[in-house]
Formats: structure tokens, sequence, C-alpha cells
């Protein structure tokens, strides 16, 4: 009899089971596709091609110390690094580049139009010390330890965010908006807006949904933390944990839909049962 029953072999299932497979537990992960993956799977939809058919660059694992803690590289998994993490191409022509480096993007869109550049500096200059700040959690992962060291610089971004804000109340106001105001008071034109609102978009939420402002001011992670992909495909990222669950004993039962959660009379689950 199994110890935990993980209900998906999605990327997060994955490496969740891995942690506890790890503390040495036994672990089973059952999943109702014919494969493992989730949001991070390829597959070939087409003769002959593979396409990653949800993720394509994986920015927030590369944030936290889980591929080293598990060893994924060991597991097969590399990544690379996108840089230029986007490249804008309007109708007009004028590319421009976004780069990790923020002055070497600043630059690309001056090339284009001096104001917008500007404008996006000073737009980055609010967002990176707030997602800076926002991001301590995923950096410290579950050591104490780690947060203790960090928390003293994460206090001073911030208070620069406060600062640049304009205050408590001013950065309040700023995040209960949605992120198509932010964008539009922000930034001069479509040049810059489009392409952060088309990685605010996969927060699923609409540019006019109150609340929204954080996913259009992520764009600063991507400057602060990179974009990444996977070398190969999204998959890789998937092969490399259910690699890595193998080794400690674990295992993905795949084509195992399951058809309910099973609970004690006092409401503790006790299992599943499969379709």
């Amino acid at each position: 009899m199994v110890d935990v029953v993980v209900v998906g072999a999605g990327h997060n299932g994955l490496v969740c089971a891995c942690y506890l497979a790890q503390a040495g537990l036994d672990v089973l992960v059952v999943e109702q596709s014919d494969k493992a993956g989730g949001g991070s799977r390829t597959d070939e939809t087409v003769p002959g091609y593979r396409f990653d058919t949800h993720s394509v660059a994986h920015n927030i694992i590369n944030m936290t110390d889980i591929p080293a803690e598990l060893d994924l590289p060991g597991a097969g998994l590399e990544y690379l690094a996108m840089d230029p993490f986007a490249v804008a191409v309007p109708p007009d022509g004028r590319i421009i580049r976004f780069f990790r480096d923020i002055p070497a993007t600043v630059a690309s869109i001056a090339e284009v139009d001096p104001a917008e550049a500007a404008a996006y500096e000073r737009f980055m200059d609010l967002a990176v010390p707030l997602v800076r700040a926002a991001v301590t959690g995923l950096e410290a992962g579950a050591s104490p330890a780690r947060l203790r060291r960090i928390a003293p610089t994460r206090v001073r971004s911030l208070a620069t965010a406060l600062w640049r804000f304009g205050g408590p109340a001013a950065l309040i106001r700023e995040l209960l908006s949605p992120y198509e105001r932010v964008l539009v008071e922000r930034l001069v034109s479509d040049r810059t807006r489009a392409p952060i609102a088309a990685f605010a978009a996969h927060a699923s939420a609409s540019p006019s949904a109150p609340g929204s402002a954080f996913y259009g001011l992520w764009q600063a992670a991507y400057h602060l933390y990179g974009q990444w992909h996977a070398r190969g495909d999204a998959q890789g990222l998937s092969d490399a944990l259910v690699s890595r669950l193998d080794s400690f004993g674990g295992r993905v039962r795949c084509d195992a839909p399951v058809g309910r959660v099973r609970r004690t009379a006092g409401g503790r689950v006790a299992g599943v049962t499969l379709e």
C-alpha cells in the first residue's frame, strides 16, 4: 500500500511527488492521459513535427532551487537562456528586442522611439523592486535559513517600491487596477504594451479585470531572472521529473483517470478510486 497518491502527472504534481519520494515515502502518481506532462508536454500533432502543447518558456522554476535540489540536470534536463526573450515585429517592421539586460532593451526601443524607451525604463524602475520583493518565497523555497539571509534585501526592495509608487495607498491602487490600465498609463504605445500584454495574458485574466495589474508588472521578472527553454522541448522537464521520481522509488501510472477521492467518516482522505 502506497503512502501518497498524487493525482495528475503535470510538472507541479511531479515536483511534489519527487520531494515526497526523496523523503522516503512510497509515492504513486496517477494520470488520466497516456503520458506524463500536463502543462509541460510535447506531442507530434502533425506527422513528423513535435509541438509544445502548452508551456514553452520556463521561468518560475528557474527562480527556485528545484532543479538543483532534485538534480534534474543529472536526469537529462538542460535549460537554454532566451536572450532576447522576446522580439516584437509590428506591421511597419521596426523591430524591438527585449533582452534580459534592461539598458540593452531600452537601447533597442530607443532605435524606434526614444520617448517609448524612456517610458519603458521608468516602468521597469517601478516594477523591478516590487517583483523582487514579491518572489522572496519562491527564492527561499523550504529553507528558513535562506529566507533569513535574503529577507533584509527584500525588505529594502519593498521599501524602494513603496517610495517609487508614492506610498502604500498609491501602490495598492496600482495593484488593484487592471493591467490594461497600467500599461496604457505607464507606456507610450502598443509597441511596448502589446508584447507585455502577450505575456500577461498567460495569467488567463482579462486585461480589464480589476486586480490584474501585477501580471503586467511581472515583465520585470524576465529581466531579473530570464526566460528559459528546455533543450529539445517542454517535455524535457516532465521526462526529467519522471526519471528522477523513478530513481527515488516512486512511479507514474498513466491512463488512470480518478473517479473519486475516498474519505473516512471523519473527512480524512483515504485514497482514490479509478474510473
